[in-house]
């Protein structure tokens, strides 16, 4: 280990499949009305939509964007990622929920002292939606939420410099709790910040059947709500 768990000031955490299960409600919702735009598009079965979606899924389509893979390949209309957007906004998430544990996990931590960070990328006013509808708005002393149009492959990086540098913190002080070794937990790493992958969602599933490796964790836990057995108490330095 870098560093011993009592130098540990604060976390950082990811929200999507991190604090609440996104790949079996949102994405799962998501992909079945995709797979009725994908099939009208091009002339297949709606079973072998969804297939398609998810082998691109799993070769993390290197090319970009999932759907914009699938018009590339197929020479589909700019419409079709107009049809998929539509498509998308009809999942309401009105019914997600945090992880069994979360969000005692998240006071428990707080009340120890330790600083509490969320950084998630995505469409702003759905990520805070998320955030509300989860009930957990009030448990971070900072939530960052990045545009990927606008950093690309660097957002985690710059939320994260964002914290640290807003609340001087030294990377050893950071624990960074995500569901992605190829996004928050790599950044987090070649930042010096500590890194722990929860063991859960379809990131997971790809990272441990991922021969060609891509760097490991720090620490493999079943669920943040692990965290109150590991971190310290401490009264807040700032």
């Amino acid at each position: 280990m870098p560093h011993t768990f009592e130098a540990i000031k604060a976390i950082i955490f990811d929200l999507d499949d991190t604090l609440y299960d996104c790949s079996g409600t949102l994405v799962r919702s998501r992909r079945l009305k995709a797979a009725r735009v994908i099939a009208e598009a091009v002339g297949c079965s709606e079973k072998e939509a969804d297939e398609l979606q998810r082998n691109l899924d799993e070769q993390k389509t290197p090319n970009g964007d999932l759907y914009e893979t699938i018009g590339r390949q197929y020479s589909l209309p700019v419409s079709f990622l107009e049809d998929i957007k539509k498509a998308f906004s009809e999942v309401s998430i009105s019914g997600i929920e945090p992880f069994a544990g979360v969000t005692d996990t998240l006071k428990d931590l707080k009340n120890r002292g330790l600083a509490l960070f969320l950084v998630t990328v995505g469409e702003r006013e759905e990520q805070e939606k998320k955030v509300r509808v989860l009930g957990l708005d009030g448990l971070f002393d900072e939530i960052i939420i990045l545009d990927p149009g606008t950093f690309g492959s660097e957002a985690k990086k710059v939320g994260f410099r964002e914290i640290l540098d807003r609340h001087g913190l030294r990377p050893e002080e950071v624990l960074c709790a995500g569901d992605r070794m190829d996004r928050e937990l790599k950044v987090a790493s070649e930042l010096g910040i500590y890194t722990a992958m929860v063991k859960h969602g379809r990131h997971y599933q790809h990272f441990i059947s991922d021969s060609k490796g891509g760097g490991e964790p720090d620490m493999h836990i079943e669920s943040v709500a692990d965290l109150s057995g590991i971190l310290p108490v401490r009264r807040p330095s700032r």
